[in-house]
């Protein structure tokens, strides 16, 4: 494997594909990786190797210490709990100060949450995450708080949300899609306080239920419980 992209952008390709291979099980939780070998594989030098290494290590997706080189994390149920139960905190306060520049982009947020029904009905738990992931970054950054993005940001929401996603309760995540509805419907009438709430208890909730849940709805009752769900019109 050879990789053509542009230097810039090097090291950030590298980082998705690592992502990736963890998401798939190429990497398993506590393997070691060593950037020589990886840079062979992808046909790069050790440079961006090393770069994406030091991104995936802050993200906490990865950990590295001395003479013990650099593994893959485990990340347990209950530090995506804990990750998320932060998480809400943050969004509570940046939907205080986003109502009025989300204003004319709820359709927006709409569409993340129907492209999240559309990914879960076809079992595709990488767009679910994209889609949740999406529907978040938006309201933050519509807070225009650049401390708090950043904070949020650090969270490495998407990777995690993604690594999540693979072993997510088809429950929690059907559950996590219609609770974006009211919180939709509380930006619509300018009311950024409920809005907050409402994120938080979400994240809360999802957060809660994720470091027990172990259950997952089978493929025909899941069938059946989209099919009963009906978002509200635009």
């Amino acid at each position: 494997m050879s990789l053509k992209v542009e230097r810039a952008s090097l090291a950030e390709q590298v980082k998705e594909i690592l992502i990736n291979r963890i998401i798939e099980g190429k990497y398993k939780g506590g393997e070691r990786l060593i950037e020589l070998a990886v840079a062979k594989d992808l046909g790069v030098s050790q440079a961006p190797v090393r770069e994406a290494f030091q991104q995936l290590v802050a993200m906490r997706i990865l950990e590295s210490e001395p003479h013990k080189g650099t593994r893959v994390r485990e990340i347990t149920d209950c530090e995506m709990g804990e990750s998320t139960m932060v998480r809400g905190y943050l969004e509570e306060a940046a939907a205080r100060h986003a109502v009025h520049a989300l204003k004319d982009k709820l359709d927006d947020l709409r569409a993340e949450v129907q492209g999240m029904l559309d990914a879960l009905e076809k079992g595709n738990f990488v767009a679910v995450a994209k889609h949740n992931v999406n529907f978040h970054r938006a309201i933050v950054h519509a807070s225009g708080n650049q401390v708090l993005i950043s904070v949020w940001e650090s969270l490495a929401f998407e990777a995690k949300s993604r690594l999540c996603a693979q072993k997510a309760a088809y429950s929690v995540m059907l559950n996590g899609v219609k609770s974006c509805e009211p919180i939709i419907e509380a930006f619509s009438r300018g009311d950024g306080e409920t809005a907050g709430r409402l994120l938080r208890l979400q994240t809360e909730k999802c957060g809660d239920v994720q470091k027990t849940a172990t259950q997952r709805l089978t493929p025909a009752d899941l069938h059946k419980a989209l099919a009963a769900y009906k978002p509200a019109a635009t």
